[in-house]
């Protein structure tokens, strides 16, 4: 897939691309990041600034802004480089913003993006700047550190004022794992994550920071990837056995937000729905019914001109603004 994609912007492959979208979030987690340092103009939200690029892959790059900008998130960004040569002939280049970060001493942020139009990465400075990095065609795959597999485990979140808010489990790891549940965290939130259990993973209560959220459709619940500070050698075995068994099951528990739904209706239809199952996503439905009531009646305010008004969420670890992420 990432050949296909990228190949012929690494110069390993002369037949054209089959296919031109950007990259999913599952591709990106794929593709090899790279550090680099590169100076950049940078336009944002009608403003330019100064910008490092600090990593960079076939699908997007991390950028260091100023922390006082205000990041929108999948709103579009312009990155320009330059460096006197006629090396390649598009020196802007479109991305848009995935997820943001605010450094730990308040001064900086980092921005992931993603790049708009691939067919056009071949022609622009992110070409040579990759091949002179070290990416070459049969290295933009990722060896992870941290492997995950496919779950669906029902869960809560603990946090302070929103004690035990419904949530599910999409993946999880020795490292971390997905959250989805109908409010937006704060990237760098300290959270308490207490699993249900089923057959292959008993319940169990993980703590864990934020790092980012994903939240490309409206209609669906927020994303959040979360990191462990720390598991005990029983929770590491419980998970690893976890990750065998899902292994050879080929990861088929893995579902999209559709399949999901999709699932859940024939389950309806066939009359399979426990009375947990019904409780459970009455809970979920309500929720997501009160923090909509609440952005509608102007509690949890997405105006630009009353961010800087809503920093008292960084408290108990709601994003008020729902643009965090990794």
């Amino acid at each position: 897939m990432l050949k296909k994609l990228f190949g012929s912007l690494l110069g390993g492959s002369n037949e054209p691309a089959q296919q031109n979208h950007a990259p999913n979030f599952e591709e990106r987690r794929k593709a090899t990041r790279r550090k680099c340092e590169l100076s950049v103009e940078a336009n944002h939200a009608r403003r330019s600034f100064q910008a490092v690029v600090v990593d960079l892959s076939a699908g997007g790059a991390q950028v260091i802004c100023p922390a006082n900008l205000k990041v929108k998130i999948n709103s579009p960004i312009k990155l320009t480089y330059y460096d006197g040569s006629d090396a390649y002939e598009i020196q802007t280049i479109e991305c848009s913003t995935i997820w943001k970060r605010v450094s730990a001493d308040g001064t900086t942020q980092s921005v992931g993006v993603k790049f708009v139009d691939q067919k056009s990465m071949g022609k622009s400075w992110v070409k040579p700047i990759m091949q002179e990095i070290g990416f070459r065609p049969n290295n933009i795959r990722e060896q992870r550190k941290m492997c995950r597999v496919g779950c669906y485990l029902k869960a809560s979140v603990k946090l302070p004022g929103f004690q035990g808010v419904v949530c599910k489990v999409k993946n999880i790891g020795l490292g971390g794992l997905l959250l989805e549940l109908p409010k937006p965290l704060r990237a760098g939130a300290t959270v308490t994550v207490v699993t249900a259990g089923d057959d292959n993973l008993p319940a169990n209560s993980y703590d864990g920071i934020v790092r980012h959220q994903q939240h490309p459709d409206p209609s669906a619940p927020f994303a959040h990837g979360l990191s462990f500070t720390g598991l005990t050698e029983e929770q590491k075995t419980d998970i690893q056995s976890f990750m065998i068994g899902q292994r050879k099951l080929g990861d088929k528990a893995t579902l999209t937000w559709e399949e999901e739904i999709a699932r859940e209706a024939e389950l309806a239809a066939a009359g399979e729905t426990s009375e947990e199952d019904a409780a459970e996503q009455a809970a979920y439905e309500a929720e997501k019914a009160r923090i909509l009531a609440a952005a509608l009646a102007g509690e949890l305010d997405d105006d630009e001109e009353e961010e800087d008004e809503t920093e008292a969420a960084e408290g108990d670890g709601v994003d008020e603004s729902e643009q965090s992420m990794e």
